[in-house]
């Protein structure tokens, strides 16, 4: 949704399962044309493409509501 793709396209599906595996060193926000993922952005994205474990939200959705990239969302509405 930010940038038009999966976070892990590929024409090849193996390529895609290999990027998911290996999503630490595949995860990339560069290489848009005319497209800038903010440092928010990307910290939220990161937090949730992790072990479920230790994802964001794992404790709760508190978590995710509370990150800085959804400051100023009224989430009442």
């Amino acid at each position: 949704m930010l940038t038009g793709e999966t976070p892990f396209y590929d024409d090849s599906v193996l390529q895609v399962y290999h990027k998911i595996e290996n999503y630490q060193k595949c995860l990339c926000f560069d290489g848009y044309e005319g497209i800038t993922v903010s440092a928010d952005a990307q910290d939220l994205v990161r937090g949730m493409i992790q072990e479920q474990s230790s994802r964001l939200g794992a404790g709760g959705v508190a978590e995710i509501m509370n990150h800085r990239w959804f400051n100023g969302t009224d989430w009442d509405q």
